[in-house]
């Protein structure tokens, strides 16, 4: 107790490294060229879980589990209020948000309706608060994820 604490993220990495591959993934859909987005709608319920857990445990050493959507981001705005730039963007969505997260948490057998708009709404958040992440773990130096990278 008497030397100075040194933060640690231990598993970071492993978190990061699932939220990143999360985010591509459903870049991968979202973007195909047929406009096939059968089950965009869960990758992007788990992009947000992934991203919300991971931005909390950066900020706050802790990681949250079993918690709703909109539970997950009022800690990240507990955390850094500072994320509350992204709020226009939830507030935007073509449906309420949290709700629409929530319930595809869940897998279910059904045929997707997304149109190329709703998908343009999903892609901008995803990319956003990737950017944040990435900004935050790596341009912050908790993470050299970069050069360690091997395109898995």
């Amino acid at each position: 107790w008497e030397v100075p604490h040194n933060p640690c993220h231990a598993d970071l990495y492993f978190h990061y490294k699932s939220t990143k591959n999360s985010a591509f993934q459903f870049f991968e859909i979202a973007n195909n060229t047929k406009e096939n987005y059968q089950g965009l709608e869960y990758l992007f319920s788990l992009f947000f879980l992934s991203f919300c857990r991971t931005y909390i445990f950066v900020k706050t050493y802790y990681l949250p589990n079993y918690l709703s959507s909109q539970s997950l981001w009022q800690l990240c705005l507990y955390a850094d209020s500072d994320i509350r730039k992204y709020e226009c963007f939830l507030e935007q969505f073509w449906t309420e948000l949290f709700p629409y997260l929530d319930k595809h948490m869940t897998i279910h057998h059904k045929l997707t309706k997304l149109d190329k708009e709703e998908v343009g709404q999903m892609n901008i958040m995803v990319e956003k608060l990737m950017d944040e992440l990435h900004n935050l773990v790596i341009e912050g130096g908790l993470l050299n994820y970069e050069n360690d990278d091997k395109g898995e």
